[in-house]
């Protein structure tokens, strides 16, 4: 072989090595993305507040989820799927079905990319809106009790592993909630329940936060058992309140907590929420 030749056929040689290792359009990515982690549910007296529970508020008529998960750690990670299974939702043999998806969730666009990812499930299904579905049954009052999972996918369409299943249930609302004002600094709220049939209520738990910087700032707090169809509480009956603000405008969130095994229910968790304002003025 002559020289040029030789050389010609080295480059081409080169050449096909260099393409074979350098960066290929063609290469196809199927790695899928990590298992999301949902929050666990934190302590009703443990601020701020984390992990699944229920959506407060300010109508008796609405019954929201709260779902938090952290923010999956890669790059290309392009959106979310939330999967909601009926307890009652089972197989022949006693397991969950999958279960349906409920949202999906693309990352920049319907939800915000930040550390911790929230989303608020009403209750509804992609094709029925508005169904409220996480509401107690309004034939029979009876709560109904979800599982909810987070399926992770990138860019590529590369689907996660669920993650592992949170449980909740929404118990019927509190009803005429309001804040009435007593004397200087004297403040009531008070508010009727008629709790569901296939519940134990094991206490109300009663926060108060400024309504412009919200409940992370929590002012004064309090547990109570009062189990009357009419009942209230006075504002820092305790005296641990911190300080409030003349003119400010503050917010009153009840919950109401059940915690009872029942055994109707895969679990006791259950709950509520509502809330108020009001303006304070010492």
């Amino acid at each position: 072989m002559s020289a040029l030749k030789y050389i010609h056929a080295l480059l081409v040689t080169l050449c096909l090595f260099m393409a074979g290792c350098g960066e290929d359009s063609t290469t196809v990515d199927d790695t899928p993305p990590s298992t999301p982690v949902l929050l666990p549910r934190s302590a009703d007296n443990i601020y701020p507040q984390r992990g699944i529970r229920p959506e407060p508020s300010y109508s008796d008529r609405n019954y929201w989820v709260h779902i938090e998960w952290l923010k999956n750690p890669e790059p290309d990670c392009a959106g979310y799927r939330v999967y909601r299974t009926g307890e009652w939702d089972t197989l022949p043999n006693g397991d969950l079905t999958g279960g349906q998806i409920v949202t999906d969730l693309r990352v920049g666009v319907t939800i915000q990319d930040t550390d911790t990812l929230v989303w608020i499930d009403h209750g509804e299904t992609p094709s029925n809106l508005g169904a409220n579905l996480c509401a107690p049954n309004p034939s029979d009052g009876k709560t109904r009790g979800y599982y909810w999972e987070i399926e992770a996918y990138d860019e590529s369409l590369n689907i996660s592993r669920r993650s592992s299943r949170h449980y909740y249930r929404l118990l019927s609302n509190p009803q005429n909630l309001q804040v009435i004002k007593q004397a200087d600094s004297l403040y009531k709220l008070s508010w009727q329940y008629d709790p569901p049939p296939d519940a134990y209520v094991s206490y109300y738990m009663l926060r108060v936060f400024p309504e412009a910087i919200g409940p992370d700032s929590v002012m004064w707090y309090q547990q109570a058992s009062v189990f009357g169809a009419d009942n209230f509480i006075y504002l820092n009956n305790d005296g641990n309140a911190r300080p409030f603000v003349s003119g400010t405008t503050y917010r009153w969130q009840l919950n109401v907590i059940a915690d009872q095994p029942r055994l109707e229910h895969a679990s006791g968790l259950a709950g509520a929420a509502v809330y108020t304002t009001f303006v304070y003025q010492n």
